[in-house]
């Protein structure tokens, strides 16, 4: 499942870097040398000097000795430097790219999947590949080339006391297959639980104020203990076939060790074998058996990097919103017209848009309303493309909207939705001015309640702001946006009479020939609407002016005897 990311890592990333790649392959070349060097030159120490009493070549071979450790472990250290810098820089890259994969995916994906969830891609995610990329990848290319040169040189000093210890190493791996199998299914459900219990997490931190407001933290801590012995109990099975393989492969190490004794014993006394030999085999399958343990340890990590790279595939391959658009990018502009359009969020036959067929001339300022849920912030989803239309069509000055790029939909709207999002930065930076002057009746709006003006900084989630002064934050936004269609949902619901007076008289000022859509409560805010339409169950119940619509006595008239019961007139 992983086979697209895994190529995408190999043949574009590494590529990209492939010098440190040489490089750092080179050094592992050289390591694994100068660690197979030490126990031949003990071999010959023992039978070439230390036997004959050559106290010269007994010191030059132990300089020569004491020349493979530091290179060695000068080259661990080049090495681990290089592998890191090659690491991060790979890690980098993705994940930027995955960063902006997230940022192009349509809205319909963030609806069903939790945020923790998408953090985890572009954090532990991103750690998993990196520490299988600089202690996975590359150490276990030197572990092989290890194994390969020590089981070489085995062979070349004595072809019997290597046929023992291949007796043990193919002892060995049937046993480490069956491991790997286990520790695969346990590693899955260990990143399944880790992710799940991450999920939950941001959740409730998200809403600590409605977890607090309705004393829900029992409840929360509750459900977090859940997740939490979840993940410990699929962790339980690692540490099971933890604690049982690496014991298993000690074992080994040491009756390998304890054959070649008794073995070379034997040898030794029908002069098949020298002491030098004999020493040698011992210090080679100590070192034989740790790039085993090694490999096996990686192996561990291979299964983390596995499954985070098969959770990337799955993310990647989520088709981004840029290419459900059309092409044609001239300016978006005339008359929108829904023909007979149905939505429906999760496709199970429950519909919140049906049959609406409507047209909204250019310049006109339609108002609409509707009980809660009755559909209305879904048509306004369906105008900026957030969502397809399950059935029928939308079309912008005669062109469908399938045809127009997305891009070129979302510069030609203006929205302020009843729920606004503040990003904690400046309100000059909320209002996604740049470098450009700040409209000084915008200003007055943001004097109204911040003495700093527009360098104020927001706290996370807008903490400190109030409803109202987010949405006049909002407001100004759109007002700087100077889009062509404004889209107002309840946008000053929370704002006080006289500054909501005010904030009317601007967009009225701005934008006198943008076509407008006002979705409000307030029945006085649909006086002065060209047009009023009625949504009702997801349906086009009515359509006309104020006064028209009382005098049919239908839905619009029993709405507004509910709001003028309620003050909402």
């Amino acid at each position: 499942m992983a086979t697209g990311v895994i190529r995408t890592l190999l043949y574009r990333y590494v590529a990209r870097y492939r010098g440190m790649a040489l490089l750092s392959l080179g050094l592992i070349l050289v390591v694994a040398v100068s660690r197979m060097a030490p126990a031949y030159i003990l071999k010959v120490a023992v039978d070439r000097f230390i036997g004959h009493g050559d106290l010269r070549g007994l010191s030059l071979a132990a300089l020569l000795y004491l020349f493979f450790i530091c290179l060695e472990y000068g080259c661990v250290y080049l090495q681990v430097y290089v592998t890191q810098l090659f690491g991060q820089s790979i890690i980098r890259e993705m994940r930027l790219e995955t960063f902006t994969h997230l940022l192009r995916l349509p809205v319909p994906y963030f609806d069903n999947t939790p945020l923790g969830k998408n953090l985890h891609y572009v954090t532990s995610d991103m750690e998993n590949i990196n520490e299988f990329i600089t202690s996975g990848i590359v150490t276990s290319v030197g572990d092989i080339i290890t194994i390969t040169g020590i089981l070489a040189v085995m062979v070349y000093l004595n072809m019997s006391l290597t046929a023992v210890v291949m007796l043990f190493f193919l002892i060995l791996v049937p046993v480490v297959d069956i491991f790997r199998r286990r520790f695969r299914s346990a590693y899955r459900q260990t990143r399944e639980s880790v992710s799940e219990m991450n999920a939950f997490m941001g959740e409730s931190l998200a809403g600590i104020y409605v977890s607090r407001a309705f004393d829900r933290k029992e409840a929360e801590i509750a459900g977090f203990r859940r997740k939490n012995e979840h993940y410990r109990t699929a962790f339980k099975r690692v540490i099971l076939y933890m604690s049982l393989y690496f014991p298993f492969v000690e074992s080994i190490g040491i009756l390998s060790i304890l054959a070649i004794l008794l073995s070379s014993g034997y040898m030794l006394s029908l002069g098949m074998v020298t002491f030098g030999t004999i020493v040698a085999f011992i210090e080679y399958s100590h070192r034989l058996y740790n790039p085993i343990r090694d490999l096996s340890e990686k192996y561990n990590i291979y299964q983390n990097a596995h499954s985070s790279l098969e959770k990337l595939h799955a993310l990647h391959v989520t088709e981004a919103e840029e290419s459900m658009g059309g092409t044609f990018t001239t300016d978006v502009r005339g008359d929108i017209e829904l023909r007979d359009v149905w939505l429906s969020y999760g496709g199970d036959g429950l519909y919140a848009l049906k049959g609406i067929s409507l047209r909204i001339r250019e310049g006109e300022k339609l108002g609409i309303v509707g009980l809660t849920g009755s559909g209305k912030t879904s048509l306004i989803n369906l105008l900026l493309g957030f969502y397809l239309p399950s059935r029928g069509e939308i079309r912008i000055g005669g062109r469908p909207l399938s045809e127009y790029s997305l891009e070129s939909i979302r510069k030609a709207f203006g929205v302020v939705s009843q729920d606004v999002y503040i990003f904690p930065r400046t309100i000059r930076e909320n209002l996604f001015t740049a470098g450009e002057a700040i409209h000084p009746r915008i200003d007055r709006l943001i004097r109204a309640f911040s003495d700093e003006g527009a360098d104020k900084v927001i706290a996370d989630e807008g903490r400190n702001l109030s409803e109202g002064e987010k949405q006049l934050i909002a407001i100004g936004r759109m007002i700087a946006y100077r889009p062509r269609y404004i889209v107002l949902d309840e946008a000053t619901s929370r704002i006080d009479r006289y500054l909501e007076e005010e904030v009317r008289g601007i967009i009225e000022d701005e934008f006198r020939a943008a076509t407008c859509l006002v979705i409000a409560h307030r029945i006085s805010t649909m006086v002065g609407m060209d047009r009023i339409i009625v949504i009702h169950n997801g349906e086009l119940a009515e359509e006309g002016s104020h006064a028209e619509l009382l005098e049919k006595k239908g839905v619009y008239h029993h709405l507004y005897n509910i709001y003028r019961s309620g003050g909402y007139v």
